[in-house]
This record gives C-alpha cells, sequence and structure tokens, in this order.
C-alpha cells in the first residue's frame, strides 16, 4: 500500500554565499550524535489546487534558498575540529530538496498503525544518525504529493537543532515562500563550546572513540505500532481540575500545570497497559528548554540544541496507587525544579564533558519519553496554500514508550500525542476508557 515515485532531487544552496567558516557545536548538540535525524511531516489538505505546480515547487526551491541565508549551517556539513570534537562548515553544500509522488492517502498515512510506513514513505536519510552529517546533508525535505493532499517532510540533523529550532526554521522558511522580505523570529548562532557551559577537562578522545563506534538503531520492528490520540482542552482541563481537587483535599492550593497532568496520565496509563509488577521500577523521561534557564540566559531565539533531560522513577505500585496522585505529581514538580537550575544543568555537562559517552535512552526497561511540545507553534506554518491539516513525526529515535506531543488543531490547549508502543500494549491502550476519558466523552 502506497508506493512512492521520486520525481526530481536537487540541492539548494543559499541565496546569497555564507560569510561564517564555521559553526560551534555545543555539548548539547554533541550529545546527539548517535541520534537519528529529527524527522517532521505537515500534511496539507488542499495542496497545490489553486496553484501551478511546477511553480509552487520552484518557489518552495527560492524561498528555501532565501531562508538557507538566516540558517546557514543547515547547508554545511560536520567536521573533525582541532579540539577533537566536531563542527559544522559552513561550506554552503547545501540541502537536499526531494519531489516525490505517492499512491496513498492522507487517511491511510494518518490511520497506519506501523511508524515504519510514514518513514519510509515520506522521508529521506531514514537509518542515518547525526554524525553521518560529515558527508549526507544536515536538511533534507521531500514534498510528496498524494491521491489527495500534500505532505511537506523534513529530516533535520538533531546535533543542528532541537524542536523549537527546527519549527522556528519551518515557520521562517513559510514566511518568506508567502512573500515576506523578512523574517519575524531570526536566529542567534551565539553558539558556545564547552568553556561557556563547564570549566571542566573536554576528554574529546572519548568523545571520537564514542562517534566512531556509534552503533545504528535496527530497522523498525513490525511489532511497533504508533497511534495518534486527540484530547480535546476539555480533557486537558478535566485531567488538571482532578490533579488540582486532589490537593485541595489535602488541605494545600497548587495550581498544577496541564502538562504536569497529562504527562502523569500518560505514565499511568502506559504502566497499566504494560501490566507490570508493583514492585517493579518505571521511569519517564522528558526535555526541558534551557534557554532561558542559563546565567547568563541564552537568546530565545538560540539556534541550536539547548535542552535538558529530566528522568524520574518510581515504583509500579506507587505510581497505580491513585491516592498517591499528589505525590507522584510532586515528585515531577520537584524534579523539574531541580534540573532546570543553572548549576544542576553545568554540573551535568561537566560531567558528561569528563567522559562523553554516546548513549541512548532506548534501551530502558519500562521506560516513556516524552518528546516535543503542545507549545510548538505548528499550525503556523503556511507556505502559501493554507495552515496544515495536521503534523506527525517519522520512525527516527522512534522505540516502545515513546511519546511525542503536538497541539491540537482546534487550539484552546488541545494536544495530539503519538504513541509508540509494542503491539500487545497498544492494544491494552487502545481499549483503557480510563486513558480515554470515555466518561467524559459520554457526559
Amino acid at each position: 500500500m502506497g508506493s512512492l515515485s521520486t520525481v526530481s532531487t536537487s540541492t539548494v544552496i543559499p541565496a546569497n554565499p555564507t560569510q561564517e567558516n564555521h559553526c560551534l557545536l555545543s555539548p548539547f548538540d554533541l550529545q546527539l550524535a548517535e541520534a537519528n535525524y529529527t524527522q517532521k511531516v505537515l500534511f496539507f489538505q488542499h495542496g497545490f489546487a489553486n496553484n501551478s505546480h511546477e511553480a509552487t515547487i520552484e518557489r518552495l526551491k527560492w524561498s528555501l534558498a532565501e531562508v538557507l541565508v538566516y540558517f546557514y549551517p543547515f547547508a554545511g556539513r560536520l567536521v573533525d575540529s582541532p579540539d577533537g570534537f566536531l563542527n559544522i562548515e559552513c561550506n554552503d553544500q547545501g540541502a537536499q530538496f526531494i519531489v516525490a509522488v505517492a499512491d496513498a492517502t492522507l487517511d491511510q498515512i494518518l490511520l497506519h498503525k506501523s511508524p515504519r510506513y510514514i518513514q519510509e514513505l515520506l522521508f529521506p536519510l531514514n537509518h542515518s544518525i547525526c554524525a553521518d552529517g560529515r558527508s549526507l546533508p544536515l536538511l533534507e525535505v521531500q514534498v510528496t504529493q498524494l491521491k489527495d493532499a500534500v505532505a511537506m517532510a523534513f529530516s533535520m540533523n538533531h546535533m543542528v537543532v532541537d524542536g523549537y529550532s527546527a519549527w522556528q526554521f519551518i515557520n521562517s522558511w513559510s514566511e518568506i515562500c508567502r512573500g515576506s522580505l523578512t523574517i519575524a523570529n531570526p536566529p542567534s548562532h551565539q553558539r558556545f563550546r564547552a568553556g561557556r557551559i563547564c570549566t571542566t577537562n573536554q576528554n574529546s578522545k572519548v568523545y571520537l572513540q564514542s562517534v566512531e563506534a556509534a552503533q545504528r538503531l535496527p530497522p523498525l520492528s513490525h511489532d511497533l505500532q504508533e497511534t495518534l490520540f486527540r484530547f480535546s482542552k476539555d480533557k486537558i482541563a478535566h485531567l488538571k481540575s482532578r490533579i488540582n481537587t486532589h490537593e485541595k483535599k489535602r488541605g494545600t492550593v497548587t495550581n498544577y500545570s496541564s502538562f504536569k497532568a497529562l504527562a502523569i496520565h500518560i505514565w499511568v496509563a502506559i504502566t497499566r497497559a504494560r501490566n507490570l509488577k508493583s514492585e517493579e521500577q518505571t521511569t519517564m523521561s522528558f526535555s526541558v528548554d534551557c534557554r532561558s534557564r542559563l546565567i547568563p540566559p541564552l537568546p530565545k531565539s538560540y539556534f541550536g540544541n539547548a535542552v535538558h533531560l529530566i528522568r524520574m522513577t518510581t515504583t509500579v505500585g506507587e505510581l497505580l496507587n491513585d491516592a498517591n496522585i499528589i505525590s507522584t505529581v510532586n515528585l515531577l514538580q520537584e524534579s523539574i525544579e531541580t534540573a532546570q537550575r543553572d548549576e544542576r544543568i553545568r554540573f551535568k555537562i561537566e560531567k558528561w564533558m569528563e567522559n562523553p559517552n554516546l548513549t541512548s535512552v532506548q534501551g530502558l526497561a519500562n521506560h516513556i519519553v516524552i518528546g516535543s511540545s503542545p507549545r510548538f507553534p505548528v499550525y503556523e506554518s503556511d507556505f502559501g496554500f493554507g495552515r496544515p491539516m495536521c503534523a506527525r513525526s517519522g520512525g527516527g529515535n522512534k522505540y516502545d514508550g515513546k511519546i511525542t506531543l503536538y497541539p491540537g488543531k482546534e487550539g484552546g490547549g488541545s494536544v495530539d500525542m503519538e504513541i509508540c508502543l509494542w503491539s500487545s500494549v497498544m492494544q491494552m491502550l487502545d481499549s483503557d476508557a480510563q486513558f480515554l476519558l470515555q466518561d467524559l466523552n459520554s457526559s
């Protein structure tokens, strides 16, 4: 189902030559050498119906060349630097732009359970890791004409961007494509090496050994399934109200955020679906933006990775005991407050720079990892043929327990959750009335 034909492949270079010779990679970036490329796709229902297909493709390529003047690291390649780490050489070798046609409908793609399907149909650079950016483009875009829609898929080297920077780039490109002469949120390229954030010895020998020995993840298992769950603003408000009500019953008042309420709800539901023993441990991880947390802070427009991984662990019995829900939320709150402190971020970076091994969270048992954010401006990406219908991610960096959050199309605090689980666990989650908040649906 859904054969793909490539129409054309071309290289797009910045419209003006880049003046910078190289761009440093920070410790936040360097840790991602073994990660897959970040893969995001936007679907546009009306596609090119009101435009000439050829003219629209040419405008997309022209505007990409223009926006690469601002986001020039995407047009470069990774190189080994004299200090033994990796840099981006800003050599204007360019980004790759692919035009394709797929024998598939939008519904066939969105309703398909296998993350391999969307990955293999819509994305280039499927099995590449970020360290491959020494020879591969740091950005590849594939525009695919479906039977009833258009998909714009972005494969971005994760050492170049985090989630905030990725959407900053995509939205800036769409601005220029719509005819703007400037972009509203120009990137800041104040990249820095470890000296800005830590004073420890920088063990580049260990780092290069880790990069050379970097393991490529095996192809996604056919037993891995992915489902998009849509939680309306009313469901999110209900989750938040339920936790705050528990807190009031204890005689204290804390206005817990929607994210904390949703994160605990997901963690509890997946742990329940996994049918684990009460004494087993379970872990939740997620990333937080460090731009405003560092002292001095990085600018909001900082283009690169500036996220910090937070991890919390408890027993299955403690997590699934509804009487402990406030204790679990407080554990989450304390983990966030501790991890977001400037000194804690610097401490973790210093420890990593002393022994910069590349590690993955994929191998952890009974683990969920929440990525992306419902605050990202996904639906502002209008390239001139309307706002996107929805956003999804490809198969890169996917494994059992990976959750990707997007803002809901309806707005108002609604959230779309892309959840990846083993098929037996997904079957349990799909039928879990508590997770789906079916009582709320019927009220």
